[in-house]
Order: structure tokens, then sequence, then C-alpha cells
């Protein structure tokens, strides 16, 4: 859901499935309703049944599918099921005979219909027939082969037909005499669809009336149909072309000169412009004309085919200024101009309008920046955004893989798009606007690396602005009917975020030219050097920023001073910054830095400021130090961890961090797994499941799989990670991990817990293997049984029931020949043999 015609929508949807589920319900008591999926903000709100839902019932021999509309899996689950069902229950009415007889009703409509339009279709092939009889009457015999090939291809409509036909016309042009000719002209001027591509590929061949087969081409091509022979003749014969066919045939040009996007592949298709910008450069006002009708079209389509193509028919040449107004007014006023219920669709036409756009802009920046300036102080929140969104994809074209087109090399475009943005980013309120800015920002292409170094003082004064609009925001008063309104409050909480994202991306670009121009960098190292007493959020933000500035000796040296003031300065936002720069610097980059910094990071790991000591421990996940520093590394994570094993539940994450990293730096040394390890384990056992499932610790767990205690932390794991919905196969895998005792300790545990879930079939399937592995026959048996026992006898799970025989007879009989008990082994092959010989006639010809 992106917008408001897709949450009316969802609600239309829902209040129709609604009506659908009481016909079910009313229709019979063994009927129910199951969900495909989670709920929705939309269906919690409403109360409806939205997205996808199935018809089910135990009595069914074949299941249901999940469909958004619950109409069709109901007709669907009644044709298979219900049509043919002798244990219904009826209960009320109006029930679900209600959409059956609709649904005949229309059948038999279309079915009529049909009929109709089959006698229409027999009678126009027995007037094309009569035709051909009169062509094939005193015809010479390759003649009367080729109408019984035209005959032919009428019946099969097939392509072999069409290419015998065709090579005819290659091979013995002659053969096409006047009237056959003239009739292959008639069967394209009276639209046989059947026939136009055939026609029109023989006539290319063996007709001297190029003006007639010109405006036969035409023709197709405002129909829509063999589009590329078409273009290829108008290409052979363009100065026969008649300007007033030209706008009818445009869309179709457009579709062949650049087609669209397949949804599910998205390698860019075949473009054939050739014709297109033929007839542009022969014909450019009636051309110009049509793609300016398309683009006022209230239809998605045809905006979307023209604004694809025109990039292609101008190239680098500046559009007309009448277009570029039409595609800047289309845009900014696109909810209203467009017929479509779908945001997803209106999301499209928006970008390739776009694109049109930019590419305009790169052919002439100052034109089109003014005009969409001017289109931006009269538009709507939303129009405000979209014309945002040609300056953003403009500067996120260098780094687009997916266009074809090259970038301009001229960098003023850029340069205009850049400074717009940075205008928009310290000056408007709109959040849509704002995130538009960050989309633009978020990555810096070092292709513009030039356009940033122009844009320094611009850039880091930009930042300054934003910090400030952040302060602001963060110091207003919050309104009483937003104190207690959810909603609201993460609204502003993600105004705040979106405005701390846009401070960080464009000091992120800052940094980023700075790091590839010695000039660059020196103003941002003089800006951040300065004595502005900056804010300490904003002095934060720019030590977060100086990792891509540290790429080399020069510019790493010149911003060390400022680094470690601040791992040692007052600002404990400051000092946070640090460790997170020095995060982000990762690899050797940080051991080699001076000693200075790295005692300054030990300072750091020791600081009494939580948030400090936190994100440097943090940083120790992705950077190492030299190795002289390791031990003390080691010393105070120990003693951190010992101080937060005392607390509260509060930090539970960063404990289970601190315990990662000293597993990392201690399982190898000796006496691990009596020690320390044992204490980790017991420290975890406290620690809050869902916190250590969801950051998903699978490596540090195996670790500890050694340690006496870890099959009860285990299985406590196993028992939250369901209610969690974390379920992860490689905690069930580390039950293959235990030792043996270990394994044979818990298994009154396993069984327990398999009974407790018996619907988890992985995990039953996982302690059946380990607990048959370490010879707990009898266990692992109560496994099987129960898992085979709870599912209930149904024709639905019917199959399911079956598998689960066969696995515990599988265990049985691997149990009994464990034993020693042979015949009762051979019972068991008997009984497995008889339920496989009852899965093979379910499957029937499967």
């Amino acid at each position: 859901m992106t917008g408001e015609r897709d949450y009316h929508r969802a609600v239309e949807d829902g209040r129709r499935n609604q009506e659908v589920k009481v016909l079910i319900q009313n229709w019979c008591g063994h009927a129910r309703i199951e969900k495909f999926g989670g709920t929705g903000m939309i269906e919690a709100a409403t109360g409806f049944p939205i997205g996808h839902h199935s018809m089910a019932c135990d009595h069914a021999p074949a299941g249901g599918s999940a469909t958004w509309h619950l109409e069709d899996a109901a007709l669907a689950f009644y044709d298979r099921n219900c049509a043919i069902c002798k244990v219904r229950q009826p209960l009320r009415l109006p029930n679900l005979v209600e959409l059956v007889g609709r649904r005949d009703q229309q059948a038999a409509v279309r079915a009529a219909d049909q009929e109709l339009q089959a006698k229409k279709l027999r009678d126009e092939f027995d007037s094309r027939q009569k035709a051909r009889a009169a062509l094939q009457a005193n015809a010479t015999v390759p003649v009367a082969s080729l109408i019984e090939d035209l005959q032919l291809l009428d019946q099969t409509r097939t392509e072999p037909a069409s290419d015998k036909i065709v090579a005819t016309a290659r091979l013995a042009p002659e053969v096409f005499n006047a009237d056959i000719v003239e009739h292959l002209f008639r069967l394209i001027e009276t639209e046989e669809s059947w026939a136009i591509e055939t026609a029109l590929g023989c006539l290319r061949i063996v007709s001297s009336d190029h003006k007639r087969l010109v405006a036969c081409a035409m023709q197709c091509l405002s129909l829509g149909c063999n589009t590329m022979t078409s273009a290829a003749v108008l290409l052979e014969h363009l100065d026969l072309v008649d300007a007033s066919q030209v706008q009818s045939a445009i869309r179709s040009l457009c579709y062949l000169a650049a087609p669209p996007r397949s949804d599910f592949d998205y390698s860019e298709p075949e473009k054939r412009p050739e014709a297109l910008q033929a007839l542009a450069s022969r014909y450019p006002a009636p051309v110009e004309k049509a793609l300016d009708i398309l683009i006022a079209s209230s239809s998605g389509n045809a905006v979307m085919a023209a604004a694809r193509a025109i990039p292609l028919v101008f190239g680098r040449n500046a559009y007309s200024p009448g277009l570029v107004r039409g595609l800047a007014a289309k845009l900014t006023r696109l909810d209203s101009l467009v017929d479509s219920d779908r945001d997803s669709e209106i999301d499209k036409v928006a970008h390739e309008l776009e694109r049109a756009l930019v590419y305009a802009m790169l052919a002439d920046d100052q034109q089109v920046d003014t005009l969409l300036a001017n289109y931006y102080q009269g538009a709507s929140r939303t129009g405000e955004a979209r014309i945002a969104g040609v300056y953003s994809s403009l500067l996120r074209l260098p780094g687009n893989r997916f266009e074809s087109i090259d970038a301009a090399p001229d960098l003023r475009p850029y340069e205009t798009a850049l400074r717009r943005i940075l205008t928009w980013a310290s000056a408007t309120q709109n959040q849509e606007v704002i995130q538009e800015v960050q989309e633009a920002l978020r990555h810096f292409p070092e292709q513009l690396a030039p356009v940033a170094h122009e844009q320094m003082e611009l850039l880091l004064g930009t930042a300054a602005l934003v910090d400030q609009a952040l302060t602001d925001f963060m110091n207003s008063p919050v309104p009483p009917e937003e104190a207690t309104n959810f909603l609201a409050q993460m609204e502003r909480s993600n105004q705040r975020q979106r405005l701390a994202g846009l401070r960080a991306a464009i000091l992120e670009w800052a940094s980023g030219a700075a790091a590839t121009d010695s000039a660059a960098a020196g103003k941002f190292i003089s800006f951040i050097a300065s004595d502005v007493q900056w804010p300490e959020q904003f002095r934060s933000a720019l030590v977060k920023a100086l990792p891509p500035l540290m790429r080399t000796a020069a510019s790493t040296n010149a911003v060390l001073p400022f680094l470690y003031g601040a791992m040692v300065g007052e600002s404990a936002l400051v000092r946070m910054a640090a460790a997170r720069a020095l995060q982000e610097l990762r690899g050797s980059r940080v051991s080699d830095l001076p000693s200075l910094v790295h005692d300054a990071f030990l300072l750091l790991l020791s600081d009494p400021i939580v948030g400090v000591h936190q994100s440097a421990a943090e940083a120790l996940e992705r950077i190492s130090l030299p190795k002289e520093y390791e031990d003390r590394i080691t010393t105070q994570l120990k003693t951190i961890f010992s101080v937060y094993a005392q607390e509260g539940r509060a930090h539970d994450a960063f404990l289970v961090t601190c315990i990662e990293l000293l597993v990392n730096r201690l399982h190898k040394k000796a006496g691990f797994a009596g020690g320390w390890a044992r204490i980790f384990v017991a420290v975890l056992m406290k620690v809050d499941d869902g916190t250590l499932l969801r950051h998903g610790r699978s490596w540090m767990l195996e670790r500890l799989v050694n340690v006496e205690d870890f099959p009860d932390l285990l299985l406590k794991l196993l028992r939250s990670a369901e209610r969690h919905e974390n379920y992860d196969d490689q905690l069930v895998s580390l039950l293959r991990e235990l030792p043996r005792d270990g394994l044979l300790n818990m298994r009154t545990s396993l069984v327990a817990l398999c009974e407790q879930l018996s619907h988890d079939h992985v995990l039953a399937a996982a302690c059946i293997e380990v607990l048959s592995a370490a010879e707990a026959w009898d266990s692992a048996a109560k496994i099987a049984g129960h898992s085979r026992d709870a599912l209930p006898d149904s024709t639905r799970m019917r199959v399911r029931k079956q598998y689960a025989h066969l696995t515990a007879l599988a265990t049985e009989f691997e149990q009994h020949l464990a034993e020693g008990h042979h015949s009762d082994a051979l019972g068991c092959a008997v009984r497995w043999q008889h339920i496989l010989e009852e899965v093979e006639r379910g499957r029937g010809d499967e």
C-alpha cells in the first residue's frame, strides 16, 4: 500500500470478502476460512478480511488455493469439492448458491456471445472463400497453388503457413499477379488481422505501388499491429508518408522505439527507434504534436510510451518549450490527470515522466530548471516531491545500471541539480521533498566529484542549516493531541530520523568529494577546524563523516587532530561519534593509525558513559587493533561483561555482543569450556530469548556447545523460538552438535518439547535423528509416534499422516534391529510396505 488509491481499493476488496465470508459460513457447517499470511494495519483497523484467504474443509478431497478475492477461491473450492459432497451441513440463506448462480449466468451469457461471434466468423470466412474461388478460376497452376496457401493460412492461422507464402514472394514474385496484389491490399485495408503480417510482408517485396504500401503500413501502425515490418516500410519510403497519418502512428512507433521493461525481467529490452527518429526528422511538427497529445492523455500506458520515447527522439538536442511544459504539467498534477485506481501505476507513470525531464535537463538545464522551479511554486505537496524527484533522478543517473542512454559528459546540469536540491534541503518543510533530497544524496558517485568540489561551501553550509532545522524540530513543543497518539509520535520520530539522515548524506557528499581533491579536502578540514562553536550534535555528525576522507595518508594526518580531539573531548555524544567513525574504517586502516589513537580507543572502551563504551565495544565487531592491545582489550571487555551481567535486562543486546566478542577471543584458550564458557552460558540463560534469537548468534552458540549446561540453554531457546516468530533451522542443527552424554541427559525434555510443539515436523525429525544416533530408541520412538498421532485423521491431512506413520515405522524398525528383535523388525517392514502402497495409490497418475 502506497497511497490513497491503494487504501480505498483494499478496503473495498475487504468489504466484498466479508460478504463472501458470510456466504461461505451460511453454506456449510464444515466450511471455514483460512488466512494466508499476516494481518496488515488496514485489516486490523477495519476488521475486514484483507489479503489472501482460502476456503477449507476437513472432508474435502482436494485442497484450495488462497486468493486476494475470496470469491475466486470459494468458487474454485466449490467446483472441486462441494459440488459432489455428500456430508454437507447446510445452515442458512443466502449462501454460496448465490455466487455459483451468478457465475453460471455470466458463463451462459459469454457462451451465447461466443456462439454469435463464431457464426460471424464463419460467415466472414465463407465470404473470403468465395473471393478466393473467383481468383482461382482460370488461374495458372502457380497462382492457384498460392491461393491454396492463402486458404490454408485462413484456416490454420499458423506461422509455417505464413512463412511459406512470404517465401514464395521472395523466390517467385512473378506469381503475385495484379489480382493477387489487389487481394492482399484489400486484406490489409479491411483490417483482416490474421492476414495483415503476411500480406504486408509480401507486398513489401512484390508491390510497385509504394504510396499505397506506405498507407497500409501507416494503417498497421495506427492499429498497433505488425509494427516492425510497418516501420521497415516507413524507412524505405519515407518521402511517401502522408503527414495526416503521422499522429495516429506515433504511439506504436513509441512502443517499438522504447518498449517497457518487464516487471519480471530487469534486462533492457531491445530498442528500435530508427523509424520514429526518421519520422521526427522529416515531420517534426506533427511528431511533436502527437507526442504532446500522448503526454496529455489520461491513459497511463500512452503517457509512459511517449515519455520513454522522447529522449530517443531528441537525443541531446533541447526539447521544445511546449513539450517540456507538457511533461512538467503532467508530472505536477499526475494524480488528477491519469485514470488509474492503483498508486503503483501512478508511480510508474511518474518515473517515466521524471526520466524524460532528466534528459531534457541534460540537453538544456537552464531552460528546464527555470520551468520546473516555476511549476514547483504552485504545486501540491505531492507535486513538489515529484519535481524534486527529477533532480534526484538526475543526480543518481551516473550510478544507475538500468539506464542504457549514457549520461552527458557536460557536468553543468548536475551542478544545477545539486544547487537546487541543496536549496530545497535547507528551506522546505515538505517531508516528501526531504525524502527525495535524501534519496538524491544517499550515495556519492565519484563521477560527480568535480561538481561537489565546486559546491563544497554550499554542501557544508546546507548541512549546518539542516542541523539547525533538526535542533528546532527537536526543541519544538509536542501538541497535546499528539502526546498520546501513537501514529503521531511515530511520524514525529520518522521526521527526526529523516532530517538526521539528510544531514549525514550531505556531509557524506562533502567528505567523499574532499577525499578525491586536495583543494576540496582543505575546505572541509578548514570547516571542521574553524573556531565556530558548532552544536554538539553537529560536531558528532562531522566526526561520523570523516571515514571517506581518511583514504590517504595525507588526508588522514590532516584530520587526525580533529578525530583524536573528538575521542578525548568533553562531549559524550562526540566521543560516541568517534567510536562509530573508527568502526566505519574497518580492516587494517585502524591498525595503521598512530598509537595515540589506539590508546584513546582504550579510553573509549573504559568510558563511564554507557553510550560511549557500548559504541566502542560494538566497533570491535568490525575493527582490530595491533596485537599488543589485544590483552588489554580482552581485560576491559571482561570488566564490562562482569558489570552488565549483574544488571537488569535493559542492556541484554549489548551483553550478548560482549559475550560474542569474548567467545571470539577466548574459545581457543585452554580451560575455556570449564571456565568462562560456563559463565557465559549461565548468563545467557537469564538473557531475553528474543534478544538472543533476533541477533542470530549461531556462530557463538556453536563454540559453547560442549559446555555442561548448554543443553538447558538450547532447550530454552527451542521452546521460545516459535513464540518470537524467529525459528531458525540452525538452532535445530545445534542438536546434532551436542555431545552424546548431554543429549541423553536431555532426552526426556526433548520428548516433552516435541509433544508440546506437535506441529513442528522439522524439530521432530531432528530429534528422531539425533536420539536414534545416540541409541535412545525409546525416546525417538515416542517422538515419532506422537508426531503421527497428533495429525488429524482427515482427508486433508491423509498424506501427511501417512508419511508420519512411515517415519514412526522406520524408527521402530531400527530399534528392533538394534535390540535383536528380528521378527518384530520384519513386521514393521510389512506394515511399511502396506502404507507405502497406499501412498502410491493415492498419487494415482501424478
